[in-house]
Order: C-alpha cells, then sequence, then structure tokens
C-alpha cells in the first residue's frame, strides 16, 4: 500500500494547536481503491521536552489484494447473480403458473356454466341463509321459485304439494346440515300444468368447518311420475277385475255342476241300462263317452272354482287331524292304474311313525294327485316315480315326488306354474291337460302355509317338493309350535323354483 507520513507537533494551552512540521508522500504505485478508508497509526514521540507524533496512513490499492481473495470474490458474485436469476426465474415460472391456473379456472367456469344451461337437469347453490345464490334457469322460473320455498319451508302459497313425513325430513336435514337425495314434490303456478320434481343437496363447508351453503340438482319428472301413477292405476284395474272374475267364477259353482252332475248321472244310467236295454251296442259306447267327458269337464271346472277360491279369497280350511300314511295309501290303488298304463312304476316310502298331520284332507288328497299324474303323465314307458313322504327334523313335513321323465329348462318350469301353462312336448299332446295341476296345488300348499319347490333337468327327471310347516305335525315336539300359531291366520309363503319342473297335471 501507499505509505504518507508527517511529523505534527502535539498540541497543547501552551503552544497552541498541533501543526504539520514535516510531511513526506512516496511515489504513487498504483491506483488507491476507492470506497476504502486509509489505516491510520501515531505514534508518540518527545525530544527537548517537546511533545511530536509520527502519523503513518496506509491506503489500500489494486496491487496488494490476494488472488485467493479476487476469486472467492468472484465465485461470491457468480453465487450471488445465480441465486438472483433463479429467484427471478422462480417467480417469473411462478407467475405463468398463476396465470395458466387462472386461465384454466376461467375456462371451466365458462364451460360449467354452458353445460348447466343446457342441460336438462337444474343446478342450484345457496347461502348459508338457503337463499338460493345460483341457479342455471331464471330465479323467476317455475323450478326455481318452488325450490326456494321448499328449502325455507314456505308452504304458505299453497304452490308446493309434498308428501308431509318427506317434508318434515328434509326440514331436519337442513337443519342439520345434511344431505339430501330425490325429494320430490309437486308445483303449481297459475295456469301453467303442475309439474314433478326431484331435487338433491349436498352441504359446503368452509376450512374451518363452518357452514357455507348447500350445492344441488333438480330434475323434472313428470313424465315418469304420470306414467307410474298410471301404471299403478293399471295395475289396480288389473286386480279388481282379477277378483271380481274369481268372485263371478266362485259363485257359478252351484250352476256349473249341477248341469254336470245330471249329465254324468244319466250317461252312468243309460251305460249301465238300469230301465232296460238300449238295443243298439252303438248307443252304449255313447252313454260311456258322455260319461268320461263330463267327467273330465266336471274335474276341469272344480280345478278352476278350486283356484279362483283360492285366488278370491273365499277358500277355508276344513283342517283335522290326518293320517298320512292311510290317505297316500288309498290314493296310490287310485292312482296307480293311470301308471300302469303308461307303463310306469310307481313306487311309495314312508318313515315309520309318522305323526299325525293337522290339514285339510280334501285338499292335501287333491295336492298330492295332481303331483303324481303330473309325474306319471311325463314319465316315458319303462321309467319310474317314487313318492316320499317324511317328518323333518325341524318338525316340518314334506312330501316329494322323484320321476326319471322328461325334465323341464328353468324357463319351462315359470310356465308351468302359470294358469294354463303348459309345456310343448310329445308326451304333453299324447295326453289331455289343462295347465292347472301345479299352480293350483302351489296355491293349496300356501293355503297351509307351506312352499311348493321345484327341481328338474331336461331329460333327467323332476322332483317336486311339498314342506308344510312344523306348526302343522301332531308330534310332541311341534303340538307347541302349533298352539302357538292356531290364533294365526296361515302364511303365504312363494313357491320355489331355483331348478326346473315338471308339467301341469291334467
Amino acid at each position: 500500500m501507499n505509505l504518507k507520513s508527517g511529523f505534527i507537533v502535539s498540541g497543547d494551552t501552551a503552544t497552541g494547536p498541533e501543526r504539520t512540521l514535516f510531511e513526506y508522500v512516496p511515489e504513487q504505485v498504483s491506483a488507491r481503491l476507492p470506497f476504502l478508508e486509509s489505516f491510520v497509526s501515531r505514534i508518540p514521540l518527545s525530544e527537548k521536552q517537546k511533545a511530536f507524533s509520527l502519523e503513518i496512513r496506509r491506503s489500500p490499492t489494486l496491487e496488494h489484494i490476494r488472488f485467493w481473495l479476487v476469486i472467492l470474490l468472484v465465485v461470491i458474485g457468480a453465487f450471488g447473480c445465480g441465486f438472483l436469476g433463479l429467484a427471478i426465474w422462480n417467480k417469473r415460472a411462478g407467475q405463468l403458473r398463476s396465470d395458466e391456473d387462472e386461465r384454466v379456472l376461467r375456462e371451466n367456469e365458462i364451460k360449467f356454466r354452458d353445460f348447466a344451461e343446457i342441460a336438462s337437469d337444474l343446478f342450484w347453490s345457496t347461502d348459508k341463509a338457503l337463499q338460493i345464490d345460483y341457479s342455471s334457469e331464471a330465479p323467476s322460473d317455475l323450478s326455481v321459485k318452488p325450490l326456494q320455498a321448499l328449502l325455507v319451508g314456505d308452504m304458505s302459497t299453497g304452490a308446493i304439494q309434498i308428501n308431509e313425513h318427506v317434508a318434515k325430513r328434509l326440514a331436519e336435514g337442513l337443519h342439520n346440515h345434511k344431505s339430501f337425495r330425490d325429494v320430490r314434490y309437486r308445483c303449481k303456478d297459475g295456469s301453467e300444468p303442475a309439474r314433478w320434481w326431484s331435487v338433491s343437496g349436498k352441504p359446503r363447508f368452509d376450512s374451518e368447518g363452518q357452514f357455507c351453503g348447500y350445492r344441488g340438482t333438480g330434475r323434472d319428472v313428470t313424465k315418469e311420475t304420470q306414467a307410474r301413477h298410471a301404471l299403478i292405476a293399471s295395475k289396480e284395474e288389473a286386480e279388481i277385475a282379477n277378483r271380481s272374475k274369481s268372485e263371478f267364477i266362485a259363485n257359478m259353482s252351484h250352476e256349473l255342476r249341477t248341469p254336470l252332475n245330471a249329465i254324468i248321472g244319466f250317461s252312468e244310467v243309460l251305460q249301465s241300462e238300469r230301465l232296460g236295454p238300449l238295443g243298439l251296442e252303438r248307443y252304449c259306447s255313447y252313454a260311456a263317452d258322455i260319461h268320461n267327458s263330463g267327467n273330465h269337464l266336471l274335474s276341469l271346472i272344480n280345478d278352476i272354482l278350486d283356484l279362483s277360491k283360492v285366488e278370491s279369497g273365499f277358500d277355508d280350511l276344513n283342517e283335522e287331524k290326518i293320517d298320512v300314511a292311510e290317505v297316500v295309501r288309498a290314493l296310490v290303488i287310485l292312482i296307480n292304474p293311470h301308471a300302469v298304463k303308461g307303463d310306469v312304476k310307481l313306487e311309495m316310502e314312508l318313515d315309520d311313525d309318522l305323526p299325525l298331520l293337522f290339514a285339510d284332507e280334501r285338499k292335501i288328497k287333491q295336492i298330492l294327485v295332481n303331483i303324481l299324474s303330473n309325474a306319471i303323465k311325463f314319465t316315458r314307458s319303462n321309467g319310474k316315480v317314487v313318492l316320499k313322504i317324511r317328518c323333518l327334523g325341524s318338525g316340518e313335513f314334506e312330501f316329494q315326488t322323484h320321476d326319471n321323465g322328461i325334465g323341464m329348462t328353468p324357463a319351462e318350469v315359470e310356465k308351468a306354474l302359470l294358469k294354463f301353462g303348459q309345456i310343448d312336448s310329445e308326451l304333453n299332446r299324447k295326453y289331455d291337460g289343462t295347465g292347472l295341476g301345479l299352480p293350483l296345488s302351489k296355491a293349496l300348499t300356501e293355503l297351509h302355509g307351506g312352499v311348493l319347490e321345484i327341481d328338474s333337468l331336461k331329460n333327467r327327471g323332476t322332483t317336486v317338493t311339498i314342506r308344510l310347516p312344523a306348526f302343522r305335525t301332531m308330534s310332541p315336539d311341534a303340538r307347541v309350535a302349533r298352539d302357538n300359531a292356531a290364533d294365526k291366520p296361515s302364511q303365504s309363503v312363494s313357491g320355489g323354483s331355483n331348478a326346473t319342473g315338471g308339467t301341469n297335471a291334467p
């Protein structure tokens, strides 16, 4: 560094202020660095009782700067510039991202509003006071004004019609800030036709969990509601017509059966020639045909009347204690000629010590005759039909027929359980039938509170199971259940159709 030295007389009160006695400034070697103060050193001296001060000044210059210091300053400057550039770049990128996010937000808002305006549904939102602050329809529109009245519970205008319980649940949900879905109401404004609307809403909350209002949708369900009401009305009309038909047929039992009994009776007289010979053998054949046709027609009418009685609710059970083993043995004797005629083997399996059954004996016989006739009818020659009767461990009474006949598909089972539903087959065309056997058996089983199930495989055979409730068995364990259920009406249990079954009995 450059040196600048000088002698200065020490100042005191006797001699006056300091003054420079000598000053030496060396030749400048390099330029002095600006903005840097000189380093000053003072050395006190005394000579002949006089005080002097030697002052040495050092000023830094470029030649005294170390190389490593220069490098360090350059590196620090580079890092500083880099950080400054990075900060500027991040700020610019952040601004660009913010601008892009704002642009996307504006586009999405415009897109949402476009969709909301052209959508068939109504989009709406409210503030925390449940006042509508946005709707895709005009505020004066018929869909908006009733909605506002519905949300605030203003039913005084009479323009809204809503179920009282639905309105109460909606008010409670709005008060507790709960979601609601598919709330339906009817609204009418002046001469405009009434409309049905379905609205749904979801509450919205801020970051601190404070309620801010609702957002929701609305849908015009007028056509849907009108169609449902029309369907309900048609269903009620059909049920009334069906009940009227069943009641009419049930009431016609005497008028239908009386002439048939006369025809059958007189044909028996002619066939037996009780009042004398008919003269020609052909007349006896005609009398036999009349007798057989009359019996077949009477059987058909009896099935129709019995089914109509059950459907109309007029049929009652004449319940009594039944020895099922004796009843079944008598039925097998009656049915066996049909099995022999069709070259079908009929077997019976009964559990030992079967309890008595508390049921309607005539209807139980009718059920068993129908399902046995079905099994025999749709089993080919050299086939076999097995009737099993047992009391289950649960106390339920079970009748089951199994054959190795033609069987059916699931779709054919459903058809067979319909009234007059017959499955097309060579055996069906071979024998007469009304298609009422299985439906009637199912109805009579349900009248006893039981269930009829069908399990069948095409060309493999059919199993029909009839299961009566435990309270109908007279075993000691089941008697308590029967006594408890004695005062209750018989329950109607739908028959199972998880598998296929046989066709209807004749």
